[in-house]
């Protein structure tokens, strides 16, 4: 029963970053406009996908595959780098963008960016777990 896991593992990630891809399609990645919306829209999906991970992960290790694990360890160290350079250009893009919405609009703009940054740190944060724990977990013990 705990090969379904992988099956069930890559939908989760899969379809998240896939519908992303379709709401952000085609890519402008010099408007500063495209690069902030399409930013919060994978910052804001990446939940199911780490939740995803997380099962692969487990499902390897009740399985014995070491090799495995290590593997999605690496991927999710990775992911916690590219979130940190995502949030960097996130925050500097938004500022960018916030000079160009009224005044008066500006609320609506601020909560939801907070949003995605805070889930992004948060995905970070659990990538980073991830991976430590991952790791960890594939030492042999004596």
């Amino acid at each position: 029963m705990l090969w379904a896991g992988y099956p069930i593992a890559a939908a989760l990630v899969m379809t998240p970053l896939l519908d992303a891809l379709a709401r952000t399609w085609p890519l402008r990645l010099t408007e500063v406009g495209w690069r902030f919306g399409a930013t919060g829209i994978v910052l804001n999906t990446l939940i199911t996908p780490l939740l995803g991970i997380f099962i692969a992960i487990a499902v390897a290790a009740f399985l014995g595959h070491r090799p495995a694990v290590r593997v999605m360890s690496i991927v999710c160290w990775v992911l916690a780098g590219l979130l940190a350079l995502s949030i960097g250009m996130f925050v500097l893009d938004s500022l960018q963008v916030r000079g160009e919405v009224a005044a008066q609009n500006r609320g609506q703009f601020t909560a939801p960016t907070t949003k995605a940054i805070i889930l992004g740190v948060l995905s970070m944060i659990v990538s980073i777990w991830l991976g430590v724990s991952g790791f960890r977990s594939t030492r042999k013990r004596r």
